[in-house]
Formats: structure tokens, C-alpha cells, sequence
């Protein structure tokens, strides 16, 4: 008995240590994104514009999720489980630039049909950088949480938030507060980042950019996740476009603003559940009881952290105008509507990741498609004439029952094991 707690207490222990390095990781994320995204919306003209910004981003997250083929994912999964490090990164890397920068290609085309009102430029170069370069850097980030190195998941994200920052100093010194500028410099940014990434992945892990084919087993098994991540995607992201596209280009910037607050109140909770996501996916080849038995410990931090975001943005929500400027009055309203999200998308996140663990990810896509059909539908029949207030009631529908589906299927499946999982576990590289 005394052994088995001591080794209880190691295995805690080390979740805290990376739980520490994930926090910090994570954080440098959010001073390259949400605090560079609050930065813009001060210095650019307009609330419009801010719209434009957030809706090109609306689309990026689920045709960039539908196009990688899930390779975020799968290489957490191989790296965790031993795979050889070069062909895990050469396969990652294989899928990780050719589907997006094809993803991109055919958005550009479909632009004068779903964003008309975006100068081409404009739309081309912010959705590219989102697409291609940010996309690589994670990629980077997900092969340092795969070996559970977290530290040096940290200095990928301060790679990436030096460039970005020191793009938006340039920017805010030297340019004009357009949204056709700072296409550029957000272009730029993100181009610089991810050739000192590719850099440090070199040096560090000794791995290195291989031209290959794609894979047919690759894009068999990474299929699910992309449909995954992309019914995510458009379940979370596809009313701000929608907003634009409709002549609601003010409600689109304030409804970008509210989503991004509540996503930085996620920093806590995806850290945690990012320093146990090596040791869920190890304990998922064995089934779907091993993997909740595995999430088990997740569960207390990573919902009272979402319960505790909650409160704060209730509770700081007025603060909003004394930093962003009084145009932005309004999403106090908006955080605290939205503020019931991140308990919710707490519990959602590790029901998620224990399909995902357990080779369930196209069970999982069965349900994120139902969920964002349902959003989608909502918003179609309802965004029209609606809101802001109807986006973030049609979000809350979608997530309410995604997170439902979720539970139920993992309840009714408790005994479920893969016959023959992807990859036998291994020894796994030590922090």
C-alpha cells in the first residue's frame, strides 16, 4: 500500500511539474494571440474592420482543421507511444504544409461567395498566414507536448510571440491602423516565426523538414480528427463570417471580442489538461475505461478552473472599456452571456480527448457533426435577423449538446477496446 502511494504521489508530482511548464506555454500563446488581438482592436479604426479580422479567422479554424487531416493529433499519438522521432515529425510535417496551403487555395477561390465584401489581398495574405505558417509552429508545439518536454513547448511559443510582437510594435509605430496593412505585418509575423521554428526543432530535437508524398494509411486515420476539428471549428467560429456576410460587420467585431475573452479564460484548464494528454492517449490503447481512469484526476482542476473563469468574467467584466476604449462597451454584455462556456467546454475537452485516445475519433466526429449542423442550422434560420445575442445563444445550444453526446456515448461504452490499436505503447521519453 505504501508503495503504490508513493508511486501515486510521483506520478502527481510529475503532472504538476509539466502542468507548470503547460501554464507557462500556454500563456506565451495567449501574449501572442488574445493579448495581441486586444491590442488591435484599440489600435485599429474601426469595429468593422475588427469584424473583417475576426471573420477571416472564422474561417481558417475549421478548413485549416479539415485540411491538416488531423496532424496535430496523430503526432501526439505516435511520439507518445515511440515512434521514431523523424518519421513521426516527416509525416506530421508531409500533411501539415501541403493540405492547408490547398485549403487556403480553394478559400481564396470561394471568397467573392462567402466574404465578398474582404479585399482579396486583405482576405489572402491573413488566411494564409493562419493556414501555413501558425499551423507549422504548432505542429512544433504538439511534438514537445507528444515526448512530454514541455519546456521546450514554452520556447516554441516564446519564438512565436517575439515575432508576432515585434510585428504589432512595427506596426503600431510606423503604419497606418488598417486592416490592409496589418495583413502584411500579421503575414510577415507569422513567416518569421515559422522559419525559426523549423530552426530550433533542427537543433533541439534533430529533426528537419523531409519532402514526402502523403500517406494513404496517414490520411485514412487522420480524416476523422480533421472532421473533428472542423465541425469544432465551425460550431465555435462560423457566426462571425456569417455576421459580415450579413451586414453585421459591428456585431462581428464585438462578438470576436467577447469569444476571445472567454478563450483566454481557458489558458488554466488547457494547461493542465496539456501536461496529461501524453499519459491519457498511453492509457487509451487499452481501452476506454483506462483512458477515463487516466482523466479521472483531470477532472477536479480542469472544471473548477472552468467554473472559476466563469465567475471572473462576470466579476471583471466591466473592466473591458478601460482597456480595449469605451467603442467596446458592449461585450461586457457579451463575456457575461458567453461566461457559461468554459465549465462546459472544460468537461467537453476531456470527454473529447478520451474518444480521441481511444481510436473513437470517428465516432467523435459522428457527434461535433450533428452539433455543428445544429449551430449552423440555427444560424442560418436565425443570424439573419438576429444579433450578436443570437450567435451566442445558437453557440450555447451547440456546445450544451455536444458535451451531451459526449457523456452519453462514453457511459454506454465504458468496456469499449480497440482490437488492434494504431501503435503498441512504449517507453516514453522522460521529462
Amino acid at each position: 500500500m505504501k508503495r503504490h502511494r508513493l508511486v501515486q504521489d510521483s506520478s502527481v508530482s510529475r503532472l504538476s511539474g509539466r502542468a507548470k511548464w503547460a501554464m507557462l506555454g500556454e500563456l506565451l500563446q495567449v501574449l501572442s494571440s488574445g493579448v495581441l488581438f486586444f491590442i488591435l482592436a484599440r489600435l485599429l479604426t474601426t469595429k468593422e474592420e475588427f469584424g473583417v479580422l475576426g471573420a477571416v479567422i472564422g474561417i481558417a479554424r475549421p478548413v485549416g482543421s479539415l485540411f491538416s487531416l488531423g496532424a496535430t493529433t496523430l503526432l501526439v499519438k505516435r511520439v507518445s507511444q515511440g515512434v521514431d522521432r523523424q518519421q513521426a515529425w516527416g509525416d506530421a510535417t508531409a500533411i501539415g504544409i501541403l493540405g492547408p496551403l490547398i485549403g487556403a487555395a480553394l478559400a481564396i477561390a470561394a471568397r467573392p461567395l462567402i466574404l465578398p465584401s474582404v479585399p482579396p489581398l486583405v482576405f489572402a495574405l491573413l488566411l494564409v498566414g493562419q493556414l501555413s505558417f501558425l499551423y507549422l509552429t504548432e505542429l512544433a508545439v504538439m511534438f514537445a507536448v507528444g515526448l512530454r518536454q514541455l519546456r521546450f513547448m514554452v520556447i516554441i511559443r516564446a519564438i512565436v510571440a517575439v515575432s508576432r510582437f515585434s510585428f504589432l510594435i512595427a506596426f503600431a509605430v510606423f503604419a497606418q491602423h488598417t486592416i490592409a496593412v496589418w495583413a502584411w505585418f500579421s503575414f510577415g509575423s507569422f513567416v518569421v516565426a515559422a522559419v525559426s521554428v523549423i530552426w530550433f526543432m533542427n537543433r533541439v530535437f534533430g529533426v528537419w523538414l523531409t519532402p514526402r508524398w502523403l500517406k494513404k494509411a496517414d490520411v485514412r486515420e487522420g480524416l476523422p480528427f480533421a472532421f473533428n476539428g472542423t465541425t469544432e471549428g465551425l460550431l465555435d467560429a462560423s457566426d462571425r463570417p456569417m455576421l459580415l456576410s450579413y451586414g453585421r460587420g459591428e456585431d462581428a467585431g464585438l462578438y470576436t471580442v467577447g469569444g476571445r475573452l472567454v478563450q483566454l479564460t481557458y489558458l488554466p484548464l488547457i494547461s493542465v489538461m496539456r501536461a496529461g494528454d501524453a499519459d491519457v492517449f498511453q492509457a487509451g490503447a487499452k481501452g476506454v475505461r483506462s483512458a477515463l481512469r487516466a482523466t479521472k484526476k483531470l477532472f477536479p482542476p480542469v472544471v473548477g478552473l472552468g467554473c472559476l473563469a466563469s465567475a471572473g468574467l462576470w466579476v471583471f467584466g466591466p473592466a473591458i472599456p478601460l482597456l480595449l476604449g469605451e467603442k467596446w462597451e458592449d461585450t461586457i454584455l457579451i463575456a457575461r452571456w458567453l461566461s457559461f462556456l468554459p465549465p462546459l467546454r472544460a468537461l467537453q475537452y476531456l470527454l473529447g480527448n478520451v474518444l480521441n485516445a481511444t481510436g473513437l475519433q470517428t465516432q467523435r466526429m459522428y457527434m461535433t457533426l450533428v452539433s455543428a449542423v445544429t449551430n449552423v442550422g440555427l444560424n442560418l434560420w436565425f443570424l439573419r435577423s438576429g444579433g450578436w445575442r443570437t450567435a451566442v445563444i445558437t453557440t450555447m445550444v451547440g456546445e450544451a449538446l455536444l458535451t451531451l453526446l459526449f457523456g452519453l456515448y462514453l457511459w454506454r461504452n465504458q468496456d469499449f477496446v480497440a482490437d488492434e490499436p494504431d501503435l503498441a505503447p512504449s517507453a516514453l521519453a522522460k521529462e
